[in-house]
């Protein structure tokens, strides 16, 4: 069996399952239980046709949001998320997601650390949430605006709709958008909120701040520091790596050793233990495939002189 009949035989299998159970998985949402579906191997192939073939999908749930007028924020949950989980080994076709919703009538889905989900709202929006991120969103249908939540890192594809603006909200800023591509990066335990847009407009306001509002250009990144309430643009000629984690590429430039650390914590899911603190001065360029840990640590060794180890599912770094 060749690699597109492979394609097309999960692809089927999973579709078929979709219409066969997702009477079933409503009545889970509702119960606010997991959904869980056949987990499913795939081998290396093209990732893109996969998603495709999956996105085609959408139609099949429109019509059964047309049949049925009356949609609970749970069943609209159920139906608005194209469930792609992006594992370490190729992409496989997720077994389990957790949807709840909150006396705010947001609903939440949460990605696990080393996981990925691509999230198809109700308005056509996609969103590509990246490991250890939640959003919250609502479905849109009776606001002047159309809102979501982001606490983690996503990018955004947004449907145009001069009429209802869309915004995203992340702990420090909002941002406001009207139809655009970009990526936010704003995980609590970072030190900055970093937006980079790659085409349309979007505007960046503070919410402590009435005064901070700023206009993001494409090829530009705002970046806000959270410690002393600044943000500034730049006309960042490396923009397009912004996003590259959603193709599995890790990409740092100038970071600083517990930047690459902590991403690796959240794609990895593992711990790290800095034994030496005058390692911390060290910072990294460069990018590697992010299914490799292995090969990331090769690289971090090669550039500065650092030695790593891995106990326990805990990366020990010290001085060399």
């Amino acid at each position: 069996m060749n690699n597109k009949e492979k394609q097309n035989k999960i692809v089927s299998e999973v579709i078929d399952d979709i219409e066969k159970h997702i009477s079933d998985d409503i009545e889970k949402l509702l119960n606010k239980e997991s959904i869980n579906m056949p987990k499913s191997k795939i081998e290396t192939f093209d990732k893109f046709k996969i998603y495709q073939k999956i996105s085609q999908k959408v139609n099949y749930l429109e019509r059964i949001k047309k049949k049925n007028r009356v949609v609970s924020m749970f069943a609209w949950a159920c139906a608005s998320i194209i469930v792609l989980l992006f594992v370490n080994i190729g992409y496989s076709i997720v077994s389990k997601f957790n949807v709840e919703t909150t006396t705010t009538q947001y609903s939440e889905v949460y990605v696990e650390k080393g996981d990925k989900l691509l999230v198809l709202l109700a308005d056509g929006s996609r969103v590509w949430l990246n490991s250890d991120s939640k959003l919250s969103y609502s479905d849109f249908s009776s606001s002047k605006t159309r809102d979501v939540k982001l606490v983690g890192e996503a990018y955004f594809e947004v449907a145009k709709n001069e009429e209802v603006p869309f915004r995203v909200h992340t702990d420090r800023m909002c941002i406001n958008v009207l139809g655009t591509s970009f990526n936010v990066r704003a995980y609590s335990t970072d030190e900055y909120i970093k937006t980079t847009l790659d085409k349309g407009k979007i505007q960046i306001q503070g919410l402590n701040d009435v005064n901070m509002s700023y206009m993001v250009k494409p090829g530009q990144t705002a970046i806000y520091k959270k410690g002393d309430n600044k943000c500034k643009i730049l006309q960042d000629k490396y923009s397009v790596e912004a996003s590259l984690w959603k193709n599995n590429q890790l990409n740092f430039r100038n970071d600083s050793l517990e930047e690459v650390l902590n991403t690796l914590k959240r794609k990895f899911n593992l711990n790290y233990m800095i034994e030496d603190s005058s390692v911390k001065i060290f910072t990294y360029t460069f990018s590697a495939s992010s299914n490799n840990l292995q090969e990331v640590i090769e690289i971090m060794k090669s550039i500065t002189p650092i030695n790593i180890t891995i106990n326990n599912n805990v990366l020990l770094i010290s001085h060399r």
